[in-house]
């Protein structure tokens, strides 16, 4: 799972938990593809935005890259 999955932890005010479980289980869904069909409509609702952020997170995972390779090369 790990290689392919991020892990996000979910805290929310007690009582939702089986607010979400109840809903989900009505749409014979599970609360995590629940979750993951909300924030998947969420972030779809503005494409534009989301193509903005999408580049910009793709530019710092760039900047990551080529900063762990800086620092591989000055400990070999």
């Amino acid at each position: 799972i790990s290689e392919k999955y991020d892990r996000i932890n979910l805290t929310v005010p007690k009582g939702q938990k089986d607010v979400l479980q109840a809903y989900a289980q009505w749409h014979g869904i599970s609360v995590n593809g629940l979750i993951g069909r909300l924030i998947e409509d969420e972030l779809n609702r503005n494409p534009d935005l989301l193509r903005c952020i999408l580049d910009e997170v793709e530019r710092k995972r760039e900047d990551r890259d080529f900063t762990l390779l800086e620092e591989e090369s000055r400990l070999e």
